[in-house]
C-alpha cells in the first residue's frame, strides 16, 4: 500500500527541514550544503573485487577536504528519505553506527550472513520474510568508510531497498559540526570515534581527525520517526515496529540518557547496543556522569511507570561478518 500524495508531501517537507537543521530546537544550523553528488551510479552488475579496492582505496588515502564539513555529502541527502522511504508500514530500522552497512545488508539479505547474531531480534521485530516494506537509514561518521557507502548505496537504489546511508555524519545530541578521531591501523576503523583515546592507532599517517557533521539524534527520533509512526498507524490501522543499533564508540553516554529522557526510547520496538567502557565517554560536557548499568537501571524504573513503554532493550554486540566489503553485493 502507496502513501498518498499529501502524506508524501508532509514526509518530504519534514525531512527537508531535517536536512538544513533535523532540530531547530538545538538552535544549531547545519553548514551550506555540499555541491558533491550526491548519488553514484554503480554497474548494473557490481563486481565484489572492485568494491574491495574502493575500500582499500579509501583507506589508504586521506584526503585533505575531511576537514570541511562543507565537503561531505552524506548530512544533505536526509531530504531523499522522502522519495526512499515509499511504504514504511513493515517497519523503520535505524543504524546508529553503521561502518560498512553490514547490519542493514544482513536485515535485507540474511541469507548472505549465515548464524549472525542480530537476525534472531530482526526476525522478531520485522518478521523473517520479504522485508521489502521495511525502511532503513544508516548513519556513519567515518570518512574513510564513504567511498564503500557510497557504492552500498547504489547497490541499495538498484535493488529498489528502501535504505540510506547517511555518510560523514555523527548521531550526537545536538547539530552542528564535531571532531571525528579516526583509528587507521586498526581493521575497518573499529575504534574510530567522538573521543580522542590511546586506542586509537595513527602511526602511519599525520592526518587523525575529521571534521563532519552532527545529527541531533534524540530530536530525530521524536520529531520525524515518532509523527510517522503515528502517520502509518492511523492510516493501516497498525503501528510498525521500529528498530536501532547503536554503536557509537562512547557516544552512548550521551545518546542513551537523552533517548531515555525525550521519550524517544520508548518510541521504538526494539534496540540493541554495543557498551564501551568509560574511557570512550566524552569529556565536552555532552555525557552524563553515568555509568551504563547505572543508566539502564534508571530506565527499567522509568519503564515500570509506564506500561506502554514496550521496547525489547538489550546489549548485543554482533561483530559476525564484520568484513562485509568482503562479501559480494548479491545481483
Amino acid at each position: 500500500m502507496q502513501w498518498n500524495s499529501t502524506k508524501m508531501q508532509s514526509l518530504a517537507a519534514c525531512l527537508a527541514i531535517a536536512a538544513a537543521a533535523v532540530v531547530f530546537l538545538s538552535g544549531v544550523v547545519f553548514g551550506r550544503a555540499s555541491k558533491q553528488p550526491l548519488w553514484f551510479t554503480r554497474p548494473a552488475q557490481p563486481q565484489p573485487s572492485a568494491e574491495s579496492q574502493a575500500y582499500y582505496k579509501a583507506l589508504s588515502t586521506v584526503p585533505a577536504s575531511w576537514g570541511n564539513t562543507k565537503s561531505s555529502p552524506g548530512h544533505s541527502a536526509l531530504s531523499r528519505l522522502a522519495t526512499i522511504w515509499r511504504n514504511c508500514s513493515q517497519g523503520i530500522y535505524l543504524d546508529i553506527g553503521t561502518n560498512l552497512g553490514v547490519q542493514i545488508r544482513k536485515l535485507y539479505d540474511p541469507w548472505q550472513f549465515p548464524g549472525a547474531k542480530v537476525l534472531g531480534l530482526y526476525n522478531a521485530t520485522y518478521g523473517g520474510h520479504n522485508r521489502s516494506g521495511v525502511c532503513a537509514l544508516g548513519v556513519e561518521a567515518n570518512p574513510v568508510h564513504t567511498p564503500y557507502l557510497n557504492t552500498l548505496n547504489a547497490f541499495f537504489a538498484r535493488k529498489g531497498y528502501q535504505a540510506l546511508v547517511l555518510t560523514g555524519t555523527a548521531a550526537s545530541i545536538r547539530a552542528g559540526k564535531v571532531t571525528f578521531y579516526l583509528d587507521h591501523d586498526s581493521p575497518v576503523e573499529w575504534g574510530a570515534s567522538l573521543t580522542k583515546g590511546a586506542w586509537q592507532r595513527n602511526g602511519n599517517t599525520t592526518v587523525n581527525k575529521a571534521s563532519i557533521a552532527a545529527l541531533n539524534l534524540p530530536a530525530f527520533v521524536a520529531d520525524i520517526i515518532r509523527p510517522l509512526l503515528l502517520e502509518i498507524q492511523q492510516e493501516t490501522g497498525r503501528r510498525p515496529p521500529a528498530g536501532m543499533k547503536l554503536d557509537v564508540e562512547g557516544a552512548e553516554y550521551a545518546l542513551l540518557p537523552a533517548l531515555i529522557t525525550n521519550g524517544g526510547l520508548c518510541d521504538l520496538s526494539m534496540v540493541y547496543m554495543e557498551a564501551h567502557t568509560e574511557e570512550f565517554r566524552e569529556t565536552n560536557g555532552k555525557a552524563v556522569n553515568m555509568s551504563i548499568a547505572a543508566m539502564d537501571e534508571a530506565f527499567e524504573h522509568m519503564r515500570r511507570a509506564n506500561p506502554k513503554c514496550t521496547v525489547n532493550y538489550t546489549h548485543l554486540d554482533d561483530e559476525t561478518h564484520r568484513l562485509g566489503y568482503k562479501i559480494p553485493l548479491p545481483l
